[in-house]
């Protein structure tokens, strides 16, 4: 769990194989002037789909 309360997901996605993949992040982490934005993050973004990154304070 972490800080926040919410568990991680820890299964990476597989290296997509599709052709509808248009986004494809494995293993991503970011961070600005010391605070982690990101942490190991892993998506896979297929054609025609939307996903959003939210933080706990609901900016995303």
């Amino acid at each position: 769990m972490t800080e926040f309360g919410h568990t991680p997901i820890t299964d990476t996605p597989e290296t997509p194989r599709d052709k509808d993949t248009i986004l494809y992040l494995n293993n991503v982490t970011v961070s600005f002037d010391g605070f982690r934005a990101l942490n190991a993050l892993s998506l896979v973004v297929a054609t025609k789909e939307l996903r959003c990154i939210i933080g706990p304070n609901g900016a995303g």
